[in-house]
């Protein structure tokens, strides 16, 4: 269906209502104490109080947030990677035997991979590693937040 999220966009009369509004704040604020300077620092404050509660909550979740291993007990890495490649090549062996079993299954992907899906039921590699993967590990990290 369709977005229910695609909205038109707001029309002048809205866009300039807010901006109205938002600079009527901002002088307000600029003049609600008599000394210039503590206007705005309150100014900056107000401003950026957003940025600030996003900042300390984030801590918060950290702070609060509790390791793995206080819950269970963790699996070495090698007992893990070493459970992955067993868990990957049975799934790899019943795909073949299936694929050996049903040979229309061959028919039922794009005319351009059926060779390479016979070529892997026949017992090649079910993926080539790309050049740069035997470089060794990337010099960047990644964060998932």
């Amino acid at each position: 269906g369709a977005r229910v999220d695609d909205l038109p966009p707001r029309p002048w009369s809205q866009r300039l209502l807010g901006f109205v509004l938002w600079g009527s704040g901002v002088l307000l604020v600029l003049s609600s104490t008599h000394v210039d300077a503590l206007s705005a620092v309150i100014l900056v404050l107000v401003l950026s109080a957003d940025t600030l509660m996003h900042g300390l909550w984030l801590n918060w979740i950290r702070v609060a947030s509790t390791r793995p291993e206080s819950l269970r007990p963790l699996m070495p890495r090698i007992a893990f990677e070493r459970q992955g490649q067993e868990c990957t090549e049975a799934a790899v062996r019943q795909l073949r035997a299936t694929l050996q079993r049903d040979p229309m299954l061959f028919r039922s992907v794009k005319e351009q991979s059926e060779l390479r899906l016979r070529r892997f039921s026949e017992g090649c590699a079910h993926a080539e590693l790309p050049p740069d993967a035997l470089r060794g590990p990337p010099s960047w990290s990644c964060a998932v937040l």
